[in-house]
């Protein structure tokens, strides 16, 4: 986890996202040249789809904005329907488990 102010941490994302961006299409591009490359590829193609959905930011929806006196989500400015939804179920789960106590404790013990 990483606390920063928004300017930095949307900075830091953006700087992220697209060096993970740029990884995927470098390694796309170095398994489309010789046929071991290829055949290559192929054997890592379950692996890098489970790194792409972990780094999609669909999957989560968005991240918890603290400091406020109630749960809010910041969701990534291009989510489409699904990313919605996700960040709508980490909001619910941030109440449920009653977020703000929990972080309210830990700065009190802190």
């Amino acid at each position: 986890m990483v606390v920063t102010d928004g300017f930095t941490g949307n900075v830091a994302l953006k700087v992220l996202e697209g060096a993970a961006k740029a990884m995927f299409k470098m390694m796309r591009a170095a398994t489309e040249g010789s046929p071991r490359a290829q055949i290559g590829g192929l054997l890592m193609r379950p692996a890098l789809r489970g790194l792409r959905a972990t780094l999609d930011p669909e999957e989560y929806g968005g991240t918890y904005l603290v400091g406020l006196n109630g749960v809010v989500i910041i969701a990534h400015g291009d989510s489409q329907a699904r990313g919605v939804a996700n960040a709508v179920r980490t909001g619910a789960r941030g109440v449920r488990s009653d977020l703000l106590q929990t972080i309210a404790a830990r700065i009190a013990a802190s």
